[in-house]
C-alpha cells in the first residue's frame, strides 16, 4: 500500500533493499501524490511484469471542481477558476461521456515518453508538451458522493488510463474546471487493497510473499512431470506433455507442476510456443 508522498520507484527501492535483492520492479506507476495498491515483483518474477502492467485497474478518486491546475492534481498551480454555481446534474450528465472507450490525452506532468523523454521533464523546462491522445476504456464509473463541489467516484479502467486526465477533462467539458484532489488505487487485476502491506509491515517483516503461480491471472496448464527436464532444456513443447488435452489458440497459459510456475506458453497456428521459461 504505497503512501502518498512516495514515488513508485522509491517504494520498489525500499522493498528491494529491505529484502537484499538485486532486482525488483512494479506493475504500473502510481503517482507520487496518490496512494494504494502497488504490485511489486521480486528477482526473476520481474519477468512476469508484462502480464500485470496490462491488467485493468480500479480507483477511488476525489475530483475537486471549480479550479484547474498545471499538473491536474493538488500539487500544481491554479491556472483557471470558476466562481459561479456548480450544478450537480450538469456534472453527472457530463460524467456519462467518460464511460466506455474514449480518447484521452495524458497530463503534461506525467511519466509518458514523448520523443524519448519523460513528459514531465519537458513540461518542467518548456511548460507545455505535445502529447498524443490514446485509446483507453472506462469500464465502470460509479458516483459515490458529491459534497461541496467535491465529487467522489469509483472508476474501473484499462491500463494506461490517467484519472487526472478525467478530472481535467470533466472540468473543461462542464466549464467548471477541475483537478484530482485525492486518488487511491484499490484494485489491480485480482489483487485488492485490503490484502496489501504498508511500508511499516515491510520494515518489520510482517508480510508474506505471493508465489509466481498465484501472481498470474492466466489459465493453468499442468505438465506431466516426466517432461519437466525437456521443458527446462528448452525443447519444443508438445501436446503430449499435457496429456494431449485440447489447448485454445492465442491464449497465454501458465505451465506448472503442483502450482510451481515453470513457463508461459501460447498456441499459435496449431503450434505451442514459449513466451518465457521461468
Amino acid at each position: 500500500n504505497k503512501p502518498a508522498g512516495m514515488t513508485s520507484f522509491q517504494a520498489v527501492n525500499q522493498v528491494r533493499k529491505k529484502l537484499n535483492l538485486k532486482k525488483a520492479g512494479h506493475a504500473g506507476t502510481l503517482d507520487k501524490a496518490a496512494q494504494g495498491l502497488l504490485l511489486i515483483c521480486l528477482s526473476k518474477s520481474t519477468k512476469l511484469l508484462k502480464f500485470l502492467t496490462a491488467c485493468d485497474k480500479q480507483y477511488i478518486a476525489d475530483i475537486q471542481l471549480g479550479q484547474q491546475t498545471t499538473t491536474d492534481d493538488l500539487e500544481g498551480q491554479v491556472i483557471h477558476t470558476y466562481s459561479g454555481d456548480i450544478q450537480r446534474q450538469v456534472v453527472f450528465d457530463h460524467l456519462a461521456y467518460f464511460k466506455g472507450k474514449i480518447k484521452q490525452t495524458p497530463p503534461n506532468y506525467s511519466a509518458v515518453h514523448v520523443n524519448g523523454q519523460r513528459a514531465y521533464k519537458i513540461a518542467l523546462t518548456k511548460g507545455t508538451v505535445d502529447i498524443k491522445a490514446r485509446n483507453v476504456e472506462i469500464k465502470k464509473l460509479e458516483i459515490l458522493d458529491f459534497t461541496e463541489n467535491l465529487l467522489k467516484v469509483k472508476i474501473e479502467c484499462s491500463s494506461g488510463t490517467y484519472i487526472r486526465s478525467i478530472a481535467r477533462d470533466l472540468g473543461i467539458s462542464t466549464g467548471y474546471y477541475g483537478f484530482l484532489k485525492n486518488l487511491v488505487r484499490s484494485k489491480v487485476s485480482h489483487f485488492s487493497l485490503e490484502n496489501t502491506y504498508n511500508m511499516d509491515d515491510i520494515e518489520t517483516d510482517n508480510f508474506q510473499l505471493i508465489s509466481p503461480y498465484d501472481i498470474l491471472n492466466l489459465e493453468p496448464l499442468e505438465i506431466n512431470p516426466q517432461f519437466i527436464p525437456d521443458l527446462r532444456n528448452g525443447k519444443k513443447p508438445l501436446p503430449k506433455w499435457f496429456n494431449d488435452i485440447y489447448i485454445k489458440e492465442n491464449i497465454f497459459l501458465k505451465v506448472h507442476y503442483q502450482k510451481e510456475l515453470l513457463a508461459i506458453i501460447i498456441k499459435k497456428d496449431n503450434q505451442l510456443i514459449y513466451d518465457l521459461v521461468f
